[in-house]
């Protein structure tokens, strides 16, 4: 039990050893907490970049994946879209450490308020971003692969073609479908739990507020 459910106990309980707090301190030791939340987000995003970065570099930029997306006919195409991926999460890893600075600094309620706000809507912007990249790929590659993989154009009958193309693309949707369901899991298990306790914070400052 952290110092502010101490706290909370304390408004409940009349008879308890707890410390009573005035409304000033109670900013304060919010203020801290969310300071802290929002140093987390950066830092795990920032990390998560970083990582992101190194697969890209030591994984997919190879001469045979690079052959891969050549023969596929999408290479200047998703090496763009990675690109523009890369400014884009660059843009989000900057606009956490600008609310992170103004959290930091803020001796506002209302600002403080405003701010931790904001920095929820981003950071729910960031996990449907980075999801939608994901399945934007995921379906560029699955449909240049079915149009140019050289054993779906080795099939002479249009009928075992479109055969395989719904049992290639059902293969590839399901597996995708999966693995998007896991980074889902992973971004709500990580940023989920921060968000909560932005959101409690928040609760907490509407209490004082009024």
């Amino acid at each position: 039990m952290d110092e502010l459910d101490l706290l909370k106990n304390s408004w409940k309980q009349s008879q308890n050893n707890y410390p009573k707090y005035n409304d000033d301190e109670l900013y304060k030791m919010l203020h801290k907490k969310s300071t802290s939340i929002v140093k987390w987000i950066l830092i795990i995003s920032i990390i998560e970049l970083i990582i992101i970065t190194s697969l890209d570099v030591f994984i997919n930029n190879t001469p045979e994946n690079d052959a891969i997306l050549l023969k596929y006919h999408v290479y200047h195409l998703l090496k763009g879209v990675t690109y523009l991926h890369y400014c884009i999460i660059i843009g989000f890893v900057y606009t956490f450490y600008i609310n992170f600075k103004k959290i930091n600094v803020s001796d506002n309620l209302k600002k403080l308020m405003a701010n931790i706000l904001f920095v929820k809507k981003i950071t729910n912007y960031y996990i449907i971003y980075n999801l939608s990249v994901m399945a934007i790929t995921a379906i560029i590659y699955s449909i240049a692969a079915m149009l140019y993989d050289p054993t779906i154009q080795q099939m002479g009958s249009t009928k075992n073609k479109l055969v395989l193309y719904l049992g290639f693309g059902f293969g590839l949707a399901v597996s995708f479908s999966l693995l998007i369901a896991l980074f889902y899991f992973i971004y709500k298990l990580i940023y989920g739990r921060l968000i909560k306790k932005l959101t409690r914070n928040y609760e907490e400052l509407k209490k004082l507020d009024l």
